[in-house]
């Protein structure tokens, strides 16, 4: 049977992982939106959907932007998640 200090190393180990791979994830997510949204956000305004430079976007374009807009926040959620978590696992799971 495995010591709680090797479960809790274990844990540790797999939550950096869990931190690293959600942080790679979020960088490339990010450099996707910025290749793709230059000039994000997109907005309906006047029921024409615009960026902030005022080009104009097709609703399909819209909802492929607030897609990707979703999944960045939840991907940036995971990854602050994941650091607290490992964090808290390294400084606490040895008491």
């Amino acid at each position: 049977m495995a010591t709680k200090t090797g479960k809790t190393e274990r844990r540790s180990a797999l939550l950096r992982r869990l931190w690293a791979v959600a942080f790679v994830a979020m960088g490339g997510l990010m450099a996707f939106g910025l290749l793709r949204y230059p000039f994000a956000p997109i907005r309906a305004r006047d029921g024409v959907f615009v960026d902030k430079l005022g080009g104009k976007h097709s609703q399909s374009e819209y909802r492929a932007f607030k897609t990707w807009e979703t999944i960045l926040f939840a991907t940036a959620g995971l990854t602050i998640g994941s650091a607290v978590a490992a964090a808290a696992a390294k400084r606490f799971g040895t008491r």
